[in-house]
């Protein structure tokens, strides 16, 4: 049983190390995201949508 309470333990220290840094990855991915739809389309495209 000790054994079992030790793991467990383990797994808790990692994951409130790793906690912090997957936050912070997260957050930074989703805030450089600015894409937009019209740069995704050719300038023709724009170009005869906009006649």
């Amino acid at each position: 049983m000790d054994a079992v309470i030790s793991r467990i333990r383990l797994v808790a220290i990692y994951v409130g190390l790793l906690l912090p840094v997957i936050a912070f990855g997260a957050f930074n991915a989703l805030e450089s995201i600015n894409n937009s739809p019209i740069d995704w389309v050719g300038f023709s495209i724009q170009w005869i949508s906009a006649q």
